[in-house]
């Protein structure tokens, strides 16, 4: 088994080799290019088989030329691409590596590779079949089964399609933070979500100063109606909405405070505001489904004039068991009930995905839980839902057991451009998947 000295010295030895690839990745933050030319050289480096470029081009696969059966086949899933991140912020105090995505994005990729090199120096030889591939610019988790999956129909339509997988006992996606290195989490579920646009068409611009404002505003009639999806008792008014969606229960609930844990004081280091109705942020984001405005955009002819069609993008983030399309037919009828005649309403759904949740005695998850038991003393605290949209469609897409690895680390900086990431979060993270990939190999 490996153990916490092992990983270590395997770091320390690394650490000059991984300070430059950071350092280098820190400095190719304004081209895409450059950064899966950096990740790519760290892959072959690494040795873990043929590397190519996948999908668009700029996202990078690796596995071995052949495969051991009596070993269990794992796919990681990261990503490199940084496009979303906001704006920078002041370097975290106790951080060793800053860049952007490092904490979100390649740190733990990172931390996985390392892992799995310091498993497979402990047993002189791989302990399972492990194949990487890194989302860059231009693909998503919708593309993950249209470049592994041997059944892919579109393969031709890539720049470089891998060849043919054999099926995987395990996938593991790396963007999942967890709370503390000595809190480590094993996120179950995804959120599925609905993204729709809702407009307003009124048919024409209105001169509101010649009309004195008596024909209805296309944006003022929207932003009432934005403003009243939720009730006042902050419960948003979408029939049927909370259908499906499930309370957690006491044990889920008080599994948030094992080990001395403080989601409160978890979300405040992420400088995190506590939302409103008594939930802390990490109940708030991982148990209840939620609706948020994203944009408002109209087609006003001047200052005079009232537009003639105002459309606004709301998402709805749903939790395991809510179903897109009923979440699409609740948004549906609540908007053509509350617009009034003589606006034309219309909804256009831009993006859903399903909701999706992780068997805890599913292969992956039984190898995390043994992980944490053995380097941490205790098992990790199961979050129910995380993660961004669409993870879901891989476990439905590659029918294989899908889990978040939960070895990212939490930073003041995480989601900028200056991310942050400390050696001890690194360190904790190689030493999580180490011990995964062998445990992996004995359940």
């Amino acid at each position: 088994m490996a153990g916490k000295a092992d990983v270590q010295t395997h770091l320390n030895e690394r650490r000059s080799t991984l300070g430059s690839l950071f350092a280098d990745w820190a400095n190719a933050e304004s081209s895409a290019d450059g950064r899966i030319d950096v990740l790519e050289s760290y892959l072959k480096e690494c040795d873990f088989g043929e590397v190519q470029r996948v999908g668009s081009g700029r996202s990078v696969h690796t596995g071995p030329v052949g495969h051991d059966p009596k070993r269990p086949s794992v796919l990681v899933v990261g990503r490199h691409d940084i496009d979303d991140l906001g704006p920078p912020t002041d370097r975290a105090s106790d951080a060793a590596l800053v860049g952007p995505g490092i904490a979100g994005r390649l740190g733990p990729t990172v931390a996985f590779a390392e892992g799995a090199l310091a498993a497979r120096s402990l047993v002189g030889d791989g302990p399972v079949n492990l194949e990487f591939l890194s989302l860059g610019e231009g693909d998503t988790y919708n593309d993950v089964a249209s470049i592994v999956s041997p059944d892919a129909q579109d393969r031709a339509e890539h720049d470089t399609p891998i060849r043919p997988t054999q099926q995987f006992d395990a996938v593991y996606l790396t963007n999942a933070v967890s709370w503390s290195p000595h809190h480590p989490t094993l996120t179950v579920g995804s959120r599925g979500s609905v993204v729709v646009e809702l407009a307003l068409d009124a048919g024409h611009p209105i001169d509101d100063f010649a009309t004195s404002g008596a024909f209805r505003n296309p944006l003022t009639k929207m932003t009432q109606l934005l403003g009243s999806l939720r009730g006042a008792d902050g419960r948003i008014v979408l029939p049927d909405f909370y259908e499906r969606a499930h309370p957690p229960d006491t044990r889920l609930r008080a599994a948030m405070y094992d080990n001395g844990h403080d989601p409160d004081e978890w979300a405040s280091h992420l400088m995190v505001a506590r939302p409103e109705g008594g939930l802390s942020a990490l109940e708030r984001a991982s148990m209840w489904p939620g609706v948020s405005v994203l944009s408002v955009a109209h087609d006003s002819a001047g200052r005079r004039s009232a537009p003639s069609r105002v459309v606004a993008t709301i998402a709805c983030y749903l939790v395991p068991d809510q179903r897109p399309v009923e979440i699409e037919r609740s948004i549906r009828d609540w908007f053509q009930a509350v617009c009034p005649d003589e606006l034309r309403p219309t909804v256009t759904v831009v993006d859903a995905h399903r909701p999706w949740r992780c068997d805890l005695e599913s292969r992956p998850a039984i190898a995390q839980r043994l992980a944490a038991l053995r380097l941490f003393g205790h098992e990790p605290i199961a979050v129910p839902a995380g993660g961004g949209p669409g993870a879901g469609e891989i476990a439905f897409a590659l029918d294989a057991p899908v889990s978040f690895a939960g070895i990212s680390p939490p930073t003041r900086s995480l989601g900028t451009r200056r991310e942050s990431l400390s050696w001890t979060h690194l360190e904790a993270g190689a030493e999580l998947a180490a011990e995964t990939c062998l445990q992996l190999r004995r359940t």
